[in-house]
């Protein structure tokens, strides 16, 4: 597919979408799993230590993928586009906005819902696997179960959601900037 000939509304209605139908899930499995107090209580726990740690971390992984697209061969690292086309559609500030829905959606999601039932592994891969656009590309979709893992410990060790979601929110306006600003030079 062109991405490129996909309007930018169309695009990012399609972004909502896909994010409504996972805030959709977080609320069936919600309902299934009964989870509504412990869920709250993830959401309330608040540590400032954690926080500055999801930073760190999210600093990290931004600059180990910046390094790795230098590293290794060209496309390894591609989606197809598709990444590139969707932050392209968005205002600098329209991005802000949308990555932390990502963030609080998915870990809410991953974290705060399947982690407690599925453990950490389980959960961890079942993030890698929701990128779909990641399935041909092996790398890809190691790097998302990575990441996985370490959203997931990061709610080990502070005990509640704000850590993952910090932490997945500045990993993904951090690449996104980077995404847009080599974007802009092209």
């Amino acid at each position: 597919m062109d991405w490129q000939s996909v309007r930018d509304r169309d695009i990012i209605k399609g972004f909502y979408l896909s994010q409504g139908a996972l805030a959709f899930l977080c609320l069936a499995l919600l309902f299934l799993f009964g989870d509504g107090p412990a869920l709250a209580r993830a959401l309330v726990v608040f540590r400032p230590f954690y926080l500055g740690l999801s930073f760190a971390v999210g600093l990290a992984v931004i600059a180990g993928e910046w390094g790795l697209e230098r590293l290794l061969p060209e496309g390894w690292l591609d989606d197809g586009g598709i990444n590139r086309r969707v932050l392209q559609a968005f205002t600098t500030r329209h991005l802000f906005f949308a990555m932390f829905v990502v963030a609080a959606v998915e870990e809410t999601l991953f974290r705060g819902l399947l982690q407690p039932h599925l453990g950490l592994g389980l959960s961890s891969l079942l993030f890698g696997l929701a990128h779909v656009r990641y399935w041909r590309k092996p790398l890809m979709l190691l790097v998302a179960v990575l990441l996985g893992f370490c959203f997931g410990g990061l709610l080990n060790v502070s005990g509640g959601l704000w850590a993952p979601i910090a932490a997945h929110y500045v990993v993904d306006v951090g690449l996104g900037l980077l995404v847009k600003r080599e974007s802009a030079k092209a």
